[in-house]
């Protein structure tokens, strides 16, 4: 299969869902060349180190005019042509739009039910109509999950679409034997007596931590440990100061080693595209606790409801059933979130749009 050019533009750099995807695509490329253009200089230096050892080119400006955005977008594209445009995000699909090149756009969240909470009703209401004007534009949209799509569909915004489901690197995130597992508990500071839970991700309001921390009920012998960082970082921190079972990591590169030490991964969220925290926790051995909302579900329909509990967001109290911690059952249907499958859909996508 002959090697065609795709260019991703990203509004950032930095250590987050859509960014971690495009690092499994170019980890995993076969009959693709990627080139990254960054529409600003917020660039983790560990991710930038990556892709350059990988030998992509990476571009990036410092400009934060509109105009001057899109002209440097404009000359980069004309200094560096390619087969077909990548983008993530409302931002690059925004500056996207302005361009001639057949262009791809992954949606990676569920649009209104996210802009809502972050923008506010007004704001989030405006952000969703220009946003789905802009997927209008494009020639294909990918859905990263079943769930997104119904709302792509249902909103006919585009009838070029397909859904391509995050995937996870089973070679990093993997369950370890009892005496690994043991011992890195033991490099961690827990025993065999702790059962330890884990959360991932941003601390923020649509992510609904701080419901999860005043609802949840933990026992003597449970562990609480919070990975990331976010707006509601001290307010979270604030609500359990003085219990010693809560414990926060900030923002770490990767949350791996947590996951294979746990027992169980935590999410109370109110809304999700397809959760690669999720699946990463999984595929490192946990049990999955998580909310009942739409991306979960689907998530529970592809493991054949194994190694997953939902629950109602309505509850008062969120409890940890003590069985849950026992008689584990094998993890499997790994084959179905790898990312090696996620990178070969995207190739044959990138093909049939240049074809």
């Amino acid at each position: 299969m002959k090697k065609i050019k795709v260019g991703v533009v990203l509004s950032g750099l930095k250590n987050q869902g859509p960014v971690n995807v495009v690092r499994t695509l170019v980890n995993k490329r076969k009959s693709v060349k990627y080139t990254i253009f960054c529409l600003s200089d917020n660039i983790d230096d560990i991710i930038l180190s990556e892709f350059i050892d990988y030998g992509v080119e990476v571009y990036f400006t410092k400009e934060n005019s509109f105009f001057k955005r899109i002209l440097f977008l404009y000359q980069i594209l004309k200094k560096h042509p390619q087969d077909v445009i990548h983008s993530h995000g409302i931002t690059a699909d925004l500056y996207c739009c302005f361009i001639k090149n057949k262009k791809i756009s992954t949606v990676h969240n569920r649009l209104l039910e996210d802009y809502i909470p972050l923008f506010g009703f007004f704001v989030g209401h405006m952000a969703y109509y220009v946003h789905a004007f802009i997927l209008g534009r494009f020639n294909h949209l990918v859905s990263c999950a079943e769930s997104v799509d119904v709302i792509l569909e249902n909103a006919k915004i585009n009838p070029n679409k397909s859904v391509i489901r995050n995937g996870v690197n089973l070679e990093k995130f993997k369950v370890l034997n009892p005496d690994e597992k043991e011992k890195l508990r033991v490099q961690y500071g827990f025993d065999h007596k702790d059962n330890i839970l884990v959360y991932c991700g941003s601390l923020s309001k649509r992510k609904n931590v701080i419901g999860l921390l005043k609802r949840l009920q933990l026992n003597a012998n449970d562990r609480l440990i919070i990975v990331g960082d976010g707006p509601l970082d001290s307010e979270c921190r604030k609500i359990v100061e003085h219990d010693a079972r809560y414990i926060f990591t900030g923002s770490i590169e990767s949350p791996v080693n947590y996951y294979q030490i746990a027992n169980v991964f935590l999410s109370a969220s109110e809304s999700e595209g397809f959760p690669l925290a999720l699946l990463e926790a999984y595929a490192s051995g946990c049990i999955l606790f998580v909310s009942n909302i739409p991306s979960h579900a689907e998530i529970s329909h592809l493991l054949n409801n194994n190694c997953i509990y939902l629950f109602d967001l309505s509850d008062m109290k969120i409890n940890i059933p003590n069985n849950i911690f026992e008689n584990v059952p094998a993890h499997q249907n790994f084959s179905k979130i790898s990312d090696a499958e996620m990178s070969r859909q995207y190739e044959l996508l990138f093909h049939s749009i240049i074809d």
